[in-house]
């Protein structure tokens, strides 16, 4: 699996030539602030629905905090975590 906080896609257009078959099936986990004045979170938003458009599976979550980690973040990532090493 893939795991991303509070990030995004640098060159979102050169995802669907870069992509490689053995990525198929990939499971996303990708999180973000709200409040996010790094990265806004608008940026996490197209990234999830790019990944999306090339058919991977995206568990999405956001949170009321800015460019950190909360602790029901980091819950719903050993969730995900556990469910795709299962």
């Amino acid at each position: 699996g893939l795991a991303g906080l509070s990030g995004y896609l640098p060159l979102p257009e050169t995802l669907s030539a870069e992509r490689h078959p053995a990525s198929a099936g990939t499971p996303v986990f990708l999180a973000h602030g709200r409040e996010d004045g790094v990265v806004p979170l608008v940026r996490g938003q197209a990234a999830r629905e790019a990944l999306r458009r090339e058919g991977f599976e995206v568990e999405w979550h956001d949170y009321p905090m800015e460019h950190s980690v909360c602790l029901e973040e980091l819950q719903a990532l050993q969730r995900w975590l556990l469910k795709v090493l299962a």
